[in-house]
């Protein structure tokens, strides 16, 4: 016990305490140590050539004199003390919180008195002989009497692992440790003679104790008071069922298990695989043959299957090289024998192969629902359906075994959906970004091969509806569609065709494709198809309408359906009509836009004309298309955006050496900075103020109206506000 001196004066809740008879007075006492307060009691002690202790109460009044050698806290109403007389060793006992003794001093050591867990009996643990190594522990009952007499060379002090009410002791033999256990009654239920007792919360809550003894494993079965000797080179509380045990036996290792009920299967098998379905809870695996362990311990069927599979009610088992149905108690359900066997995923049905055919076995009712006679099934009927093959030619079942479609098909293609739906999706730092999905909306259709030929049916494998422009048949392969078209060939040749097999193309040409719209502004497709002949391109618009391959690039279409071609290097509009809007061949044009289009009668000369081919400005040395309700132009006073009536709007205030089309209010423009000599790009808006003053000596062109900017080699990224994170 830890000694200390003190000879201060201090509050009474602190280490020390002084008793003063009045102010002018010296102490009557001074304590020179004292303890915790325990129980309403604190230890004191005085130092007076050897230390004496008594107690304390809540008031610092002495309620046990200094009296003895050794003085502990009280617990449970007892506090242990010692004693000694003439220099003899100190001798432990325990007092009432008055002072007199609960038990007479006795021992040579002593703990505390407490509750064995899970019971009312109080007890302390004493020790008794003089010296350490010849001292024996036991525990002693408040009355005096011996629960435990002393016969232990060590104890728990506490029962062990909290409310498990166990306590382990152990005795030493020949300098090692051999451990036993106690139970709650203080009974040795375990001898000491093991080299390793766990008491763990788990376990013992599924009633089990871990024992070993070096490197072999056993266990004590609590419930049945019975000790499981170590003689397995490894045990596991494996399910709520019992004990997996593992024993090597000539040289390899075999796996038992012990039941709750008591029942023990030694170890004889090579694993035992979890199954926990009805009463079934292992599958016992021996010399490669499979057989089912009942949870009561009962060999529902000894390993005698090839394979086994866990389907509940019922079992696939493969006996002899064929896939057999068992009962849950392991037998043959009816003579069936198949060469091999699966079950559909969430349904009670069985694939079977009989003699290399193909069918379905309805479980519940034990019977075929498909006879075995296709080479193959698919799809396995998830949408109500299942496809089949047989000698090379596929069709279509349905759930019951009723044919839909005869397998005289090449092959059968299903879910082939009319569209997908775009989803914009605007990304924390700005940017864009899409995601598809089918168009549901529109019913699904089924493509087909048969005689070389593909062609469409309904979802339910019914006919389409045929119009008399209908090209059943026409073509040799059919694309996916893709909003409301697919993509068609008949031999070399490319066309499309409406879900209700009319041509929107003809596959008379060369290559046809679809025209793709991917700027910001309108997302999709255009409404026409460009077509090639030879080396001429032309287009087709979804009514059907052919402006004949006469251009030497893709033409481009604008407003009012006119088109841009190009004939011996220049350009011309031709109309849907297939006639020229004028006879007028120019550098170059632009498709129409905003009721105009813009053309370039040379390099350095540009203007603008109506939908009728009328000239409709002034002419400028360069230009931009319409775009927002303006159009950049180049002036003799310089660069300007003027309006749909030529006046300028724009650019009074600023001379622009160069403009581009307005997105959304802002157009990205060019002006000479005097101050470094350069031309600097900035992003203008429509009132003729800047977003962005002119900073950017270089520019990056993406797309439309997608730009990356840059300041002596440092890329910089606009925000909409105009907020310029550099990067």
């Amino acid at each position: 016990m830890k000694k200390l001196k003190l000879f201060l004066v201090i509050v009474i809740t602190f280490a020390m305490i002084t008793v003063i008879t009045s102010a002018e007075k010296k102490p009557e006492y001074i304590f020179d140590y004292i303890g915790k307060y325990s129980e309403g009691r604190a230890v004191i002690g005085i130092w007076g050539g050897q230390w004496t202790y008594g107690y304390i109460d809540n008031a610092a009044k002495i309620v046990i004199e200094s009296k003895y050698r050794d003085a502990r806290g009280f617990s449970s109403g007892a506090a242990s003390v010692g004693v000694s007389d003439s220099g003899k060793p100190i001798k432990y006992g325990f007092i009432n919180k008055d002072g007199s003794y609960l038990i007479e001093p006795k021992f040579d050591e002593t703990g505390d008195f407490h509750k064995i867990p899970g019971t009312n009996t109080e007890v302390a643990m004493i020790g008794t002989g003089e010296t350490k190594a010849g001292r024996k522990y036991g525990f002693v009952l408040k009355d005096g009497s011996y629960l435990v007499s002393p016969q232990f060379d060590g104890v728990t002090n506490y029962w062990s692992a909290g409310s498990c009410g166990y306590n382990i002791v152990y005795n030493e033999k020949n300098g090692k440790k051999l451990y036993g256990l106690l139970d709650s009654s203080g009974k040795l239920i375990i001898d000491t003679k093991y080299s390793f007792i766990s008491v763990g919360k788990y376990d013992v809550g599924k009633g089990y104790i871990d024992v070993r003894a070096d490197d072999l494993y056993g266990f004590y079965d609590i419930k049945r008071g019975k000790l499981i000797e170590p003689e397995y080179t490894a045990v596991m509380l494996a399910t709520d069922y019992g004990v997996r045990t593992t024993k090597k036996t000539n040289g390899k290792e075999k796996v038992g298990f012990y039941f709750n009920n008591g029942k023990i299967i030694q170890p004889k098998f090579d694993w035992l695989w979890h199954w926990d379905s009805g009463d079934t809870l292992y599958m016992t695996e021996l010399n490669g043959k499979y057989g089912l362990l009942g949870k009561n311990g009962d060999e529902i069927v000894e390993p005698i299957y090839d394979d086994m599979r866990n389907y509940g009610s019922w079992i696939y088992a493969v006996l002899n090289g064929q896939t057999v149905l068992v009962n849950a108690d392991g037998k043959l359900i009816d003579d069936k024998k198949f060469d091999s066997a699966g079950r559909l995923s969430g349904f009670d049905l069985l694939l079977v192969e009989v003699k290399g055919k193909k069918g379905i076995l309805d479980i519940a009712s034990n019977s075929y629902l498909i006879d075995p006679k296709y080479d193959e099934i698919y799809s396995f009927f998830v949408d109500g359906y299942a496809k089949v093959k047989l000698n090379g030619k596929e069709g279509i079942i349905d759930r019951n075994g009723k044919t839909l479609l005869e397998p005289v098909y090449d092959y059968i293609y299903t879910n082939f959906y009319t569209s997908q739906i775009k989803t914009e999706i605007i990304n924390p730092d700005g940017t864009k970004s899409y995601s598809y999905e089918d168009d549901k909306s529109n019913p699904p259709v089924v493509k087909v091969k048969k005689d070389g030929k593909e062609f469409f049916l309904n979802s339910d494998f019914t006919p389409l509806n045929q119009e008399e422009s209908s090209a059943v048949g026409d073509y040799d392969s059919i694309g996916m569609f893709e909003d409301g078209v697919a993509r068609v060939t008949k031999g070399d040749k490319i066309g499309y065709v409406r879900k209700d097999y009319s041509y929107v193309v003809k596959p008379v040409w060369d290559s046809a494709f679809r025209a793709v719209n991917a700027s910001d502004t309108n997302d999709g497709y255009y409404g026409y198809f460009h077509i090639k002949k030879g080396e001429k391109w032309g287009i087709v618009f979804m009514d059907g309408t052919v402006i004949e391959p006469v251009s030497e690039s893709m033409l481009s279409v604008g407003e009012y359906e006119i088109a841009v071609v190009t004939i011996n290097g220049k350009q011309k509009y031709i109309k849907k009509d297939g006639k020229f809007l004028d006879n007028i061949e120019y550098q170059y044009a632009y498709p129409f836009s905003e009721g105009k289009g813009l053309v370039h009668t040379s390099y350095t000369e540009c203007y603008f004309i109506d939908e009728n081919g009328k000239k409709v400005s002034g002419i400028y040395p360069t230009a931009t298309p319409y775009r927002e309700g303006l159009a950049f132009v180049f002036t003799s006073s310089g660069g300007r955006y003027i309006d749909h009536n030529g006046n300028i709007v724009l650019g009074e205030k600023v001379n622009f050496v160069h403009g581009f089309p307005f997105n959304k209010g802002i157009a990205l423009a060019l002006q000479y900075s005097g101050e470094k000599g350069i031309n600097l790009y900035g992003l203008l808006k429509k009132d003729d103020t800047w977003l962005v003053a002119p900073l950017f000596d270089r520019v990056e062109i993406l797309g439309d109206f997608n730009y990356k900017f840059y300041l002596n080699g440092n890329e910089a990224e606009v925000m909409p506000d105009g907020k310029i994170n550099w990067k």
